[in-house]
C-alpha cells in the first residue's frame, strides 16, 4: 500500500515550454503531502513578466489508486505564449489570459470549467497544418459492432457509474470553456 507524508519545495525553479515559448519560473513554494492527499495552497507560477498563476486544492488518491482532483486555477495577464514562426511554425505569437479554472474529478478524466479571457496585446498565428490522410490512417475509422456482443451495462450499474467508467477508460475531459 503507498504511503507519503511531506513535501516537495521549490526553490529558484524555471523552465520554458519550448514549443510555445512559455517561461515558468516557481520559487519559495511548496507542495504538502499527507497520504492520500495531496495539497496545494496557493501554490503561484510565474511567467515571464512574473504574472502569476496560482492553483488552490489538492488532489486525493482513491481506493482504486486514480487521483482525485479538486483544483482552482486563476491567472491575471499570464503569458501562455511568447515564441516565434522559427520556434514553431504551427503555433506562433504572444498571448496573454485571465483565467478562472476550477479542475474536478479524476485526472484520467477530469471535468474542466473555465472562463478564459484573451487580453490586449494577444496577437497568435495559427497555420493549419496539411496533413494528407492515407486509407490507412482511416482504418478502423469506423467500425460496425454486432450489438447482441456487447453485454448490457446499465444491467447492474447505474447511469452515473456508466457514464465515469465510460469516461475513465475513454481517457476522455469534460471541457466547459467560456472565452
Amino acid at each position: 500500500k503507498p504511503s507519503w507524508n511531506g513535501e516537495i519545495t521549490f526553490n529558484k525553479v524555471q523552465t520554458t515550454a519550448a514549443n510555445f515559448g512559455t517561461v515558468i519560473k516557481i520559487d519559495n513554494q511548496k507542495i504538502k503531502l499527507d497520504y492520500p492527499v495531496i495539497t496545494l495552497d496557493n501554490f503561484t507560477i510565474l511567467d515571464s513578466t512574473n504574472n502569476p498563476l496560482k492553483i488552490n486544492g489538492t488532489l486525493t488518491q482513491n481506493s482504486q489508486n486514480d487521483f482525485v482532483s479538486d483544483l482552482s486555477v486563476t491567472a491575471k495577464n499570464f503569458n501562455v505564449i511568447n515564441n516565434t514562426a522559427a520556434d514553431n511554425n504551427m503555433i506562433y505569437g504572444k498571448a496573454i489570459v485571465e483565467v478562472d479554472a476550477e479542475v474536478n474529478g479524476t485526472l484520467t478524466a477530469p471535468d474542466l470549467s473555465r472562463n478564459v479571457t484573451v487580453k490586449n496585446g494577444t496577437d497568435v498565428t495559427y497555420v493549419k497544418q496539411n496533413v494528407v490522410s492515407s486509407l490507412k490512417e482511416r482504418d478502423g475509422l469506423i467500425e460496425f459492432v454486432d450489438m447482441d456482443t456487447i453485454p448490457n451495462l446499465l444491467t447492474h450499474r447505474t447511469q452515473q457509474e456508466v457514464i465515469d467508467l465510460n469516461k475513465k477508460e475513454a481517457g476522455y475531459a469534460f471541457l466547459k470553456y467560456n472565452l
